[in-house]
């Protein structure tokens, strides 16, 4: 590995949540990632958004080191407010908005169906510990694919992570389920065939998304969205979006599956293609090294 970064021409990190502390001591990581910087001639930060973090001291040592790349984008608005003095540094939409409003194909394809992202919380524990929301967000993820059922809708949960137990928590909420409910839902799990989890979306009416790229794709492919808040990035985009009707964690008790489906709705065309231009500058820093 090191011998083919330092024999490149360019190194490029595309990530997401690449810069989160998730310990106490980071140095790991940290190390990681300034031996990398080392090792390449050129240096090139791609679809990034920056913390949470709890040290004064990973913001620091982060600054000074992604001030010596060669370019970083970042996709939200508090994340470049960190970095907005480096010139380095620039913010544009995520890279998922490329996949662009032109190229979605006729309603014709569509069918009567839900997509439902789902994560495991169970497991999620440390700084940014989601699990005490276990029990509420299972059963409100129950409630929502009932509710669907009953309104004729077919319920296809999708898994983009079967590593964190995406699979796992769909086969718990199926549990939950009668045999009918189960006959009239589906689970397609994620295997790195882009094109076909892409055709999930296509032909769904309504997508639960709380994975966040099941929401951005939702919205880039002109569906009706329920986005679930499970972490700071998500809320970030959304709020730079000016976008209503997302639900937090902690309000999953409090809400009925059926109003929450019927506030879902998509996002106009005319915001999905600005956005989608946008996300084009995610690549000004490669277009810039390697066009020279």
């Amino acid at each position: 590995m090191k011998i083919k970064v330092k024999t490149s021409y360019a190194v490029i990190h595309i990530g997401g949540s690449s810069y989160v502390q998730h310990f106490d001591d980071f140095s790991a990581f940290y190390n990681m990632d300034l031996t990398l910087r080392r090792l390449s001639r050129h240096m090139i930060a791609i679809g990034m958004n920056f913390g949470p973090y709890t040290d004064a001291s990973y913001y620091h040592m982060y600054h000074e080191l992604l001030g010596t790349y060669d370019g970083v984008t970042l996709r939200d608005s508090k994340s470049y407010g960190l970095f907005e003095d480096l010139p380095n540094i620039k913010q544009a939409a995520d890279v998922v908005f490329n996949y662009s409003m032109e190229k979605v194909p006729s309603r014709a394809n569509q069918k009567k169906q839900v997509l439902i992202s789902v994560i495991r919380m169970n497991d999620r524990q440390g700084k940014y510990a989601i699990s005490q929301y276990t029990a509420s967000y299972r059963r409100f993820m129950i409630d929502v694919a009932r509710e669907c059922l009953r309104m004729g809708y077919h319920v296809k949960f999708i898994s983009f992570c079967k590593m964190q137990g995406d699979l796992e928590e769909i086969e718990e909420i199926r549990a939950k389920l009668s045999a009918e409910e189960k006959c009239n839902s589906s689970v397609y799990s994620y295997e790195g065939d882009l094109m076909e989890s892409i055709r999930m979306f296509d032909e769904s009416e309504l997508i639960i998304g709380t994975r966040l790229h099941s929401i951005i794709l939702g919205w880039g492919r002109g569906k009706r969205v329920l986005p679930i808040i499970y972490d700071e990035k998500t809320r970030n985009i959304i709020q730079d979006m000016n976008w209503e009707g997302a639900l937090e964690l902690e309000d999953l008790d409090k809400v009925f599956a059926r109003e929450c489906i019927a506030k879902a709705h998509a996002m106009p065309p005319g915001k999905v293609s600005e956005l989608t231009i946008d996300a084009q500058n995610q690549f000004w820093a490669s277009d810039k090294i390697l066009k020279k």
